[in-house]
């Protein structure tokens, strides 16, 4: 599923859920690419400290498709799983 999203709108959410100096760092990595898949901006927000629940909330405020906010999140949660495993 592709969605397109304001950029202002998508930069407001990650400052707001991560903070300037982490938000930075990840809009950085955003500004720099064309597009993203949603499970990996949520597995580097998640990384950067913001609340999952929040993230959730901010998603549904920008009027992601539901079932798609499902997969990316099953997707993150399954990478971050698989990570640590990694490190076991």
């Amino acid at each position: 599923m592709e969605a397109e999203v304001e950029t202002a709108k998508l930069h407001g959410m990650v400052l707001r859920l991560c903070g300037p100096e982490d938000g930075t760092a990840i809009l950085s990595y955003l500004n720099a690419s064309s597009e993203i898949k949603l499970s990996e901006l949520i597995v580097k927000m998640i990384a950067k400290g913001a609340n999952r629940r929040a993230i959730l909330s901010e998603l549904r405020k920008i009027k992601l498709n539901e079932s798609g906010i499902a997969d990316a999140f099953s997707e993150a949660i399954a990478s971050i799983a698989g990570g640590a495993e990694d490190e076991k």
